[in-house]
């Protein structure tokens, strides 16, 4: 007596595969299966792999899968499971399905679906389902029986016949359904045809790489229920090379071949697969276009039939029409890349012009380019200023990042950089075989095939590089035409430098006309401003010299004196940072002026600054303002001890350069030749960008209310300038700054410095002609001059002063005349009273710029000259050393 259990059983237990990552989730729907699942063989896994495995173990009744897994999901596993089942009823069990998912996996071929929170719909379905498969069976059971018989038939029929004729029509069908659909759907139904013409059970196509010359394999066929998974793996990842193999015979001949047996052919390397999988015979057929092998069709079947003229004349019947078909094909797909490439064109021409930053100008033509293209992704790099780096602007398409390893490319380095180096295309169709690929298991994991990258040049300069990773192959003319791109793409970026360097050069015209507009504001008071000036230090130093002063009255007169000379330093800093001060030429060396001022420096800057001074031991003479280049050397010291709140160290290194070539540097051209180089170096906070395009800008400081001007470095560009030198700053934040100034050097020899005595009024004696139109300024310089023992003709204007001189029977020994006044100037009251008296001395005075002084003439080493403001010594100083110059004086 049997069990009752037993009697129940199926006579075969029903194999279902569960594809689920979740245990608690197997049990459950392990337990909505129905009642028949006693007799059910549940074989659960969680991974793509394991999936793949059980479906290559045999057949199965069912499937059941999750919808979402961690690294798979239930669309690839239901396309997986139809390519090895396709009748096999697919049950999809989830809690996450929406909708639009559900429609989505029916229309793919899903046979049901069922929510994990309704489970008690999952035992009707799958009743159903192994129903509606069993009935499905018995249908194609029958179809088959009768396809096996029509075949039969159809085989009896063609052997008996052999008729040229019928075949060629049965292909002329084939190639009728395939000119309906693109080159890439239109192969593997030809494929299908000439297999069925044949009699065989595999076919693939083989095409030929130029670049690499070898053939590849591009698409293979065979019915959905016969696998042959080595042969077919050994086939895509083989290259023959002409007269290796079936396809490289066939390619080196031009001729149909075939193999009655390619298990004991020795010229055939895929035997022993071929031998596993039960194939035997095997035909060849080139694709020839205009005389050229284009690529070759391979057929195997698994009996071993003998050739004969009727199959070779079909043969080449077919290779005809296969390559007239595979020409027109060529000619649409031409056609529609055509068509594909002028809507890039428009696009990256439409990129390139809309508004935007030039990032965003590149962005959009990568993302033109990986939508027209199908290109898996594409990136733009630039090249920076300095032409080493390459930068990455644009990335699209799988990766829109802008950092990582590749974000700044060493031209020379990488592929990439190696196409900057180069400034020649890279292209291929073979990405995992290139040597220029680096990584090329992320390649092949990404299923890359192909990559072109283009040098962009402009003008005949490189400005960046242009690639693109695609997952199928790119035709000749697209990557020719990405050259057109390419070229676009570079002018673009040409042009956006070109407005970037012209927006920059009108701010520079800008700054210089507010320097200018500064300038001749500063210039217009200086006569007034200096007048003034002048007449205050005089009074106030001539106060000061009495000694009945108490000392709240002397205190009183120096601070007043202070100001006013800190009034006439801030009224030369204003004319030196727009040019126009009055300098006072001459020949010394700045490494003099360097050792001189050290022991000052180093007072200045602090104890907690070390300061170094390097000088080369050739001469390095100038022609310039002593003084005013100190100022400079100051000035940068200053502003360097200001950046080092901390301490640190200051270099300030004079030496003696050559200058081969013209070096271009902001907008301004070196010219070659030899130069002072006077350069001061801190280790300090150190300037971003921003601040060092601003830095010699007059009235900008980083300092805090109340503890700079803003004219400090301004003072030192005006002076450099005037001086006809030139000055770079070069910063980093937190590495310090370099200030380096560039004076030529002068052949001449430095005059050696005669001591005066400073402090009291020098008295001396003759006769002087005071011209000043300044009235308080000529009462001043007519009583000072005369306390100190001179006899002094005093004029308003150049008229009366002539008149004076004219009337006066002595000898007038120095006319001591403004430059600039009203009516006849200092120059023309000079020449003409030089003419008549001989023996006087002319000393100029001004606080005018230099711009007036230059328009009156006496800018000169030979002319005497004094700026005002001045205090009184300084006057009498000066007149009694151009007096004793006078041997008759």
């Amino acid at each position: 007596m049997s069990h009752p259990a037993e009697a129940s059983r199926p006579e075969r237990l029903l194999r279902i595969l569960h594809l689920e990552d979740d245990p608690n989730d197997a049990e459950l729907i392990r337990k909505a299966l129905p009642k028949a699942g006693q007799g059910l063989l549940v074989e659960q896994v969680s991974t793509r792999s394991e999936f793949a495995r059980l479906l290559g173990r045999g057949a199965v009744d069912l499937i059941l899968s999750d919808f979402a897994l961690p690294d798979f999901d239930g669309l690839s596993a239901l396309k997986l499971a139809r390519e090895r089942f396709p009748d096999v009823p697919f049950i999809l069990v989830s809690g996450t399905i929406g909708e639009e998912a559900a429609i989505e996996s029916l229309r793919s071929g899903a046979t049901d679906y069922v929510l994990k929170h309704r489970l008690s719909r999952l035992g009707p379905a799958v009743s159903r389902a192994l129903e509606e498969a069993a009935e499905r069976r018995k249908r194609v059971d029958a179809e088959e029986a009768l396809h096996r018989e029509q075949r039969l038939s159809r085989l009896e029929e063609a052997r008996r016949r052999r008729s040229e004729e019928r075949l060629a029509a049965q292909f002329d069908m084939a190639l009728a359904l395939a000119k309906s659909t693109s080159l890439a759907e239109a192969t593997p139904r030809i494929l299908k045809s000439v297999c069925e013409v044949l009699e065989c059970e595999y076919a693939a196509l083989w095409e030929v790489d130029r670049q690499a010359k070898v053939l590849r394999c591009v698409e293979i066929w065979h019915p959905a229920r016969i696998g042959f998974p080595q042969f077919e793996e050994l086939s895509r990842r083989t290259t023959f090379a002409p007269g290796v193999g079936l396809p490289g015979r066939v390619w080196a001949s031009g001729k149909p071949a075939w193999i009655q047996d390619v298990v004991e052919d020795a010229n055939f390397p895929r035997a022993p697969a071929a031998r596993r999988e039960g194939l035997h015979g095997a035909y060849g057929l080139p694709i020839v276009l205009q005389g050229e092998v284009l690529g070759v069709m391979e057929f195997f079947s698994r009996e071993i039939r003998e050739p004969s003229s009727d199959l070779v004349a079909m043969l080449t019947t077919v290779g005809s029409q296969i390559v007239q078909f595979i020409e027109g094909k060529h000619r649409e797909q031409e056609l529609v890349e055509r068509v594909r490439l002028t809507a890039l064109g428009a696009d990256i021409g439409m990129s390139l012009t809309q508004p935007g930053t030039l990032r965003d100008r590149l962005q959009r033509c990568a993302a033109a380019v990986v939508k027209h293209l199908d290109a898996a992704f594409a990136r733009i790099w630039t090249l920076d200023q300095a032409g080493q780096v390459l930068e990455l602007q644009a990335s699209a398409g799988l990766y829109t990042h802008l950092d990582g390893a590749h974000s700044r490319v060493p031209v020379g380095k990488y592929k990439i950089g190696l196409i900057a180096e180069e400034r020649q295309a890279h292209l291929t169709n073979d990405v995992l075989n290139d040597p220029r690929v680096g990584d090329r298991e992320w390649a092949a994991r990404e299923g890359m095939a192909a990559f072109a990258g283009h040098p962009l040049i402009a003008r005949d300069h490189l400005v960046g590089v242009m690639a693109l990773f695609a997952r199928h192959p790119l035709s000749d003319y697209v990557l020719t035409a990405l050259a057109t791109i390419a070229d676009n793409v570079a002018l673009g970026i040409e042009s956006e430098k070109i407005e970037a360097e012209r927006e920059k050069l009108e701010i520079q015209f800008r700054q210089a006309q507010k320097m200018e507009a500064v300038g001749r504001l500063a210039g217009g008071v200086a006569h007034d401003f200096n007048n003034l000036l002048s007449v205050i230090l005089g009074y106030g130093n001539l106060m000061l010299a009495r000694s009945e002063r108490s000392e709240g009255d002397r205190k009183s007169l120096q601070e007043m004196c202070k100001a006013a000379e800190r009034a006439a330093g801030l009224t030369r800093q204003l004319l030196a940072f727009s040019r126009q001060q009055v300098l006072i030429p001459e020949i010394f060396d700045v490494r003099e002026t360097v050792k001189e001022l050290s022991k000052m420096l180093g007072r200045l800057i602090g104890e907690d600054v070390e300061l170094q001074t390097h000088c080369c031991e050739e001469p390095c003479h100038v022609l310039a303002d002593r003084g005013q280049v100190e100022q400079v050397i100051m000035n940068l010291v200053v502003n360097s001890r200001d950046a080092m709140p901390q301490g640190g160290k200051l270099c300030v290194e004079v030496r003696s350069v050559g200058v081969a070539a013209p070096i271009p540097h902001d907008h301004v051209t070196m010219p070659a030749g030899r130069y002072v180089m006077l350069e001061v170096i801190d280790t300090g906070t150190g300037m971003d960008s921003a601040t060092q395009n601003r830095v010699f800008e007059p009235f900008f400081t980083t300092k805090e209310q109340g503890k700079g001007t803003g004219l400090g470095l301004a003072t030192v560009y005006g002076i450099v300038k005037q001086s006809n030198g030139y000055i770079w700053v070069h910063s980093e934040p937190g590495k310090g700054t370099k200030f380096t100034i560039y004076l030529p050097l002068s052949q001449g020899q430095a005059k050696e410095a005669i001591p005066v005595p400073r402090g009291a009024l020098l008295r001396g004696t003759g006769t002087i002609l005071l011209v000043e139109d300044s009235e308080a300024l000529r009462r001043l310089a007519r009583h000072v001059l005369e306390d100190t023992g001179y006899t002094v003709l005093a004029a308003s204007s150049g008229e009366e002063a002539e008149r004076l001189a004219a009337g006066h029977s002595g000898r007038i020994d120095l006319l001591l005349v403004d430059v600039v006044m009203p009516g006849m100037n200092g120059r023309e009251l000079a020449e003409r009273l030089s003419s008549l008296r001989s023996e006087m001395q002319i000393l100029y005075m001004s606080g005018y710029t230099n711009d007036a002084v230059l328009q009156h003439g006496i800018a000169s080493e030979a002319v005497n000259f004094i700026q005002k403001p001045f205090t009184p010594s300084v006057m009498t100083r000066k007149v009694r050393e151009i007096l004793k110059q006078n041997p008759s004086f």
